[in-house]
């Protein structure tokens, strides 16, 4: 008998902004779908940053989480193909902002959309907002996984204390169950051996490690600071994309395809058709 199909939901989330949130779920989604996994991108943010870079334009009445959890739109009819095979997003709009209210009653009705998509895909990948909101703590116990993006810097390490507590503070009372991974540390400046370039930036990696500071392990891939990261987004480049690999980030995107094969073990290989919205 075929085991039982499985959807792993991971959400990438920390609270602070530039950690490279968006780059990693744009990223690891692509891995994710290349590696032969049907993959749902979820954007859990009304700057849409995400949706602009998988999807082309969108009508801004497009349907988006919160007209599936509060309009009641079939989820279905919500997702969209990228140009990755295996690859579907759910874009997000500027209505996604008015969705805490709906939370505010209940906080299992993302969990309880998402659900009704998962027979569709063996992961899912949520990119959550910048703010410890009501979407943040629905998605995240809607998660099977977190992985938590820092700047390796003593402001990313600082940021990683505050939003370890403020998970931790949702533990006791089982409304966020999932655990963490592993933190990915970003924009780390390296020299040409991979290795931490400054002092600080050793000590801020020796810190991250210690599990004693972050409440979960390192993950190992030091994902380097590269300004070619803005040529990506804007050309909509993804791992796996051969004008990606061979750009000015492309060490960037090798960091990336290196997490995904850490991460593969968690995520079981499809055992069913791919989405059907997926591309092929």
């Amino acid at each position: 008998m075929g085991r039982e199909p499985v959807t792993v939901i991971l959400a990438i989330a920390n609270q602070n902004g530039g950690a490279g949130k968006t780059v990693t779920a744009a990223n690891v989604s692509a891995g994710f779908a290349r590696a032969g996994r049907r993959t749902l991108a979820v954007d859990c943010d009304a700057q849409a940053d995400l949706t602009r870079w998988l999807l082309d334009p969108i009508d801004q009445d497009a349907a988006d989480l919160e007209a599936i959890v509060v309009g009641g739109v079939d989820p279905a009819v919500a997702v969209h193909p990228t140009h990755v095979a295996g690859l579907d997003a759910l874009p997000a709009t500027p209505r996604l902002a008015h969705i805490a209210r709906a939370l505010a009653a209940d906080t299992t009705l993302v969990a309880r959309a998402l659900g009704r998509l998962r027979p569709r895909y063996d992961a899912m990948v949520l990119d959550l907002p910048s703010s410890l909101s009501r979407l943040t703590v629905s998605a995240l116990a809607a998660a099977d996984g977190i992985v938590i993006p820092v700047t390796a810097s003593v402001v990313g390490l600082h940021g990683l204390a505050g939003f370890r507590d403020w998970l931790a503070s949702f533990r006791p009372g089982r409304i966020i169950t999932a655990p963490v991974w592993g933190v990915l540390a970003t924009q780390a400046d390296l020299d040409q051996q991979g290795r931490m370039r400054t002092q600080v930036g050793r000590e801020v990696r020796d810190a991250l490690a210690d599990f004693r500071t972050t409440g979960a392990r390192l993950l190992p891939v030091l994902v380097p600071y590269r300004v070619g990261v803005d040529d990506l987004v804007s050309q909509r480049l993804l791992l796996g994309d051969p004008a990606a690999h061979a750009g000015s980030a492309r060490d960037v995107v090798d960091a990336y395809a290196r997490l995904v094969d850490s991460l593969l073990e968690r995520v079981p290989p499809a055992a069913g058709p791919p989405a059907a919205g997926a591309t092929q």
